[in-house]
This record gives C-alpha cells, sequence and structure tokens, in this order.
C-alpha cells in the first residue's frame, strides 16, 4: 500500500466521519432501488413470476426470512467486499483515473476494468451461466457488472468512504 498509494491507508476511504454515516444510508437506499427495479417492477408488470418450491415445506420464505438473509449475508459479504474489491476498485484505482482524466471519464473506465475483472467467474463460478449461453451472454453479463458499478463510483465519489460502497456492493451480492 505504501509503494504504490503514497497516502495514509485511512485515506483510502476509511474515515469514519459523517460522510460514512450519509453513505451507508445512500447504500441501502440503493439496496432497495434495485431490488425494488429488479423484482418488484418486472413481476408487478407481469414479466416476473414467483412460485413457492413444491419440495420445500410450507408456503415460501417470509418478508421475515427474506430481512434475515439480506442482513446475515450482508454481514458475512461486507468485510470482503471491503478490503477486497471495493478497496482495489473504488479506494485506489478510480481515485487514480479521476485524478488523471476527470470524474466521468473515470468512472467509465473504473467500471469497464471492474465489469472485465469479472470475465474469469463467467467460466468459473458462474457455471450454467453466461459461458455457456454464448458470446452474447458473455457480452450481456460483462455489460451488466459495469452498469452495476456506476452507482457504486459516484457514491465513493460522493462521499469518498467505502462503508456504504461496501454495505451498498454486499447487499445487491447476497
Amino acid at each position: 500500500q505504501k509503494t504504490f498509494y503514497k497516502q495514509k491507508f485511512v485515506d483510502m476511504g476509511f474515515r469514519l466521519s459523517g460522510n460514512a454515516l450519509i453513505g451507508v444510508g445512500i447504500g441501502l437506499v440503493f439496496t432497495m432501488a434495485v431490488l425494488l427495479l429488479h423484482y418488484g417492477v418486472p413481476l408487478k408488470l407481469g414479466f416476473l413470476q414467483l412460485a413457492v418450491n413444491s419440495r420445500g415445506p410450507g408456503a415460501g420464505p417470509s418478508f421475515q426470512d427474506v430481512l434475515m438473509v439480506m442482513a446475515t449475508g450482508g454481514a458475512v459479504m461486507f468485510l470482503p467486499v471491503l478490503f477486497g474489491e471495493e478497496l482495489v476498485f473504488r479506494g485506489y484505482i478510480l481515485p487514480k483515473f479521476a485524478k488523471a482524466m476527470g470524474s466521468f471519464k473515470a468512472v467509465v473506465l473504473s467500471s469497464a476494468v471492474f465489469a472485465l475483472w469479472h470475465l474469469p467467474a463467467y467460466f468459473s463460478i458462474y457455471r450454467g451461466g453466461a459461458a455457456e449461453g454464448g458470446f452474447s451472454d458473455v457480452a450481456l453479463m460483462l455489460f451488466a457488472h459495469g452498469i452495476s458499478a456506476i452507482p457504486l463510483c459516484l457514491l465513493y465519489l460522493t462521499t469518498r468512504e467505502l462503508y456504504g460502497v461496501s454495505l451498498y456492493h454486499a447487499l445487491v451480492d447476497v
């Protein structure tokens, strides 16, 4: 870190300040917006149907069950996301790009690099997904990962902290 960044580690987005609380609040709002856009709107328009697993017990998970999974999964994912992708892509790469070429170009380039970072996963951990679907599915997933990084970049550039960015990222991953 000292070799490449040449500044205090805390300056990469680890300051506990009012911005950290604002970032966490905005991260939660972003999460709700993503859930609404990905599930709520398509469900309401009839593009998405949810069915109960006939092999499972009862009538499916309750709202409280879903919240418990989100909270538990978000807590488990928070530190790996914070000290993994977010520290690298938003804490280090994005500010370097922004300083060199301005915020707009930095967001675009950082989002593209973030998408490319996920490319190997399409051929390994995302089994049965993009790689098996061919080039068009891989291109669509690259585009989706690139687009998904834009709110992360904007939130970081606005607050200059990684807590809300990491919370949003962890919850979306869950």
